[in-house]
């Protein structure tokens, strides 16, 4: 029976106890995807690269990965990252203090949860609005918390690589195929 004991499910990335082992799993959730890791890189990844302590177990893998690929999607909802296709247009003539409200938002909320695409995603849309590219100080803002997200995004990318990497060293096994969710 997995165990899900941490996970930064806006992207998929988990660790989850299985018998003796903790593997590291990320989508697309094949076999060769596992990696066997330690408890310190999980403390590691809780302390240092947005993971959360979850604590849920599962009937079978393929219940784990259903959840973990719901959570996902509604996470990415919630926060932005399915942004309708016409959402900039919208956004194109919006008055100053709508604009002021969602980069605030961004700001206080997206930041706070280390949401660094959905905040990409909603400021890329936001560029499109002239009242914020006609406005200095809107533009000037959005600018710098549009290089915060995009710095933020790639520094946590690049560490949760190197952390499952070095755990993989650490351990001396290189990549092992297990199976996971049966795929």
């Amino acid at each position: 029976m997995p165990k899900l004991i941490a996970a930064a499910l806006e992207d998929g990335w988990a660790f989850v106890e299985d018998g003796e082992e903790v593997k590291s799993i990320k989508p697309p959730y094949n076999r060769c995807d596992a990696l066997t890791i330690s408890h310190a890189a999980i403390r590691e990844a809780v302390q240092m690269y947005g993971f959360d302590i979850v604590d849920k177990g599962f009937d079978d893998w393929q219940a784990l990965i259903t959840f973990l690929e719901t959570e996902m999607v509604r996470i990415r909802k919630a926060f932005g990252q399915n942004l309708p296709p016409d959402f900039g247009r919208l956004l194109r003539f919006a008055p100053r203090e709508t604009l002021l409200r969602y980069l605030d938002r961004i700001e206080v909320e997206l930041f706070a949860n280390r949401e660094w695409t959905a905040a990409l995603n909603i400021l890329t849309s936001l560029l499109d609005a002239s009242n914020l590219t006609e406005d200095p100080q809107l533009l000037g803002r959005a600018a710098v918390l549009l290089k915060r997200a995009n710095d933020e995004l790639r520094y946590v990318e690049t560490q949760r690589r190197i952390l499952v990497e070095r755990a993989n060293r650490n351990k001396g096994e290189g990549r092992r195929c297990d199976p996971v969710g049966g795929k």
